[in-house]
């Protein structure tokens, strides 16, 4: 994972929940990156868990929550 993605990782794991809802809500993600970045951050499931339960291939949640962090990224600056 690059140093862009890593940076949106850590900060939308240490937000408050406000923080991390502000931040979603300007990133603009799709309502399928949305809900796969939440299952993953705020409720802690793993990709494995967060596939089987969204009926998406592991490769799909990943490339996904990749899309949403690199999203997210752009928008650090600001917050």
């Amino acid at each position: 994972m690059d140093a862009q993605c890593k940076a949106a990782r850590l900060a939308l794991r240490t937000a408050t929940r406000s923080e991390y809802e502000a931040i979603v809500h300007e990133a603009k993600l799709t309502p399928l990156q949305d809900e796969l970045l939440r299952r993953h951050i705020l409720q802690d499931e793993s990709i494995c868990k967060v596939a089987l339960e969204t009926h998406c291939s592991e490769r799909k949640v990943r490339r996904q929550i990749h899309k949403a962090y690199l999203s997210v990224s752009l928008l650090l600056p600001l917050f």
